[in-house]
């Protein structure tokens, strides 16, 4: 059986048209044409290409001796037809992965910037109750909530400015991807080299965010539970979130770009069939909107803290359940 009349039958067989066919190829209806009249071959990345989509073996579309038996049979590797199939080059994966580096510097830090909004309203709420700063509430509480709007609006434009330049590769998250030869190798090269730095930065992160509570303590064990010190410490507990926070956003973007190209993890085939959007954005802006609206309405700065930690660890079990209920979907 020839390759042309192969390519008919596995086109037919799967539902697709000339033209649907042609469009999962990147080529033209016109080639999609020629190759099923025999009037010219595809070349070795569009057999590899058709393999995939077709969910058969590259020996069974360029060995005349297989025929349609062998197609019926056990040789043919069951896929879904649902993905949407993306080819990507070797330069489109190294741009991804130099774009998802400086990315994920910018967006790290606008994070990191998010969660020392609120510092300086603390800080002058510290010096307010010491007698050191001769200001009104009033006044103190506008100008800490300008610094706090200005903050936010920065980190969020950030975050927006960085998003809308990674759209492009969104399909990298969301479809099933064949890459070119050289990417796989690549990808397992760079994911090799980064697993050390990768591991010490969530090392970093993660302790920092658990030690942000000593702060806390010692200023409650040297000056007291109502000691004005106990504000400061806060200010220090946002700051040593703020530093961890940022450590794992950075080296997680990073990773998640190597996974996403060797789709392995969350970015697997199956994965991909049911990916929804995650709700942990939302999650942490409903926590520190509950943070500060305690802590203005009961002015209550030295324990409000402990919604960060409770936060943190709630988040893992926010982030468990949502994955039990992508899986269920």
């Amino acid at each position: 059986m020839k390759l042309a009349d192969k390519i008919i039958l596995l086109r037919k067989k799967n539902g697709y048209s000339q033209e649907e066919l042609a469009d999962l190829l990147d080529v033209s209806r016109q080639s999609v044409s020629k190759w099923e009249s025999a009037q010219s071959i595809p070349d070795l990345k569009k057999i590899l290409k058709m393999s995939f989509i077709f969910g058969v073996s590259t020996d069974y579309l360029l060995k005349d001796e297989l025929g349609e038996d062998e197609l019926l049979g056990d040789e043919i590797v069951k896929t879904d037809n649902d993905y949407k199939v993306k080819y990507v080059s070797m330069q489109e994966a190294s741009d991804f992965l130099g774009k998802s580096l400086k990315s994920a510097k910018e967006i790290s830090f606008a994070v990191m910037l998010c969660i020392l909004s609120p510092v300086t309203l603390i800080f002058l709420k510290g010096l307010m109750e010491m007698n050191v700063l001769k200001m009104s509430e009033d006044r103190a509480g506008a100008f800490g909530v300008m610094i706090l709007i200005a903050i936010v609006a920065i980190s969020v434009g950030i975050i927006i400015k960085n998003t809308m330049k990674m759209k492009e590769y969104d399909y990298l998250e969301n479809d099933s991807i064949e890459t070119e030869y050289g990417v796989d190798g690549m990808a397992k090269d760079r994911k090799r080299e980064y697993l050390e730095i990768h591991t010490r930065s969530l090392i970093i992160g993660v302790g920092l965010c658990i030690a942000s509570v000593i702060p806390i303590m010692c200023s409650i064990i040297v000056f007291g539970k109502e000691s004005e010190f106990t504000i400061f410490a806060v200010c220090i507990l946002l700051i040593m979130i703020s530093i961890g926070v940022k450590a794992i956003v950075d080296t997680s973007i990073v990773w998640d770009s190597i996974i996403k190209l060797l789709e392995e993890d969350e970015y697997t085939r199956s994965n991909k069939a049911y990916r929804r959007n995650s709700i942990m954005g939302i999650y942490w802006c409903i926590v520190i909107a509950i943070y500060l609206c305690y802590s203005f309405v009961s002015n209550d700065w030295r324990m409000s803290w402990i919604i960060w930690p409770v936060a943190g660890v709630l988040s893992a079990v926010v982030s468990q359940v949502e994955k039990m209920i992508k899986k269920k979907a």
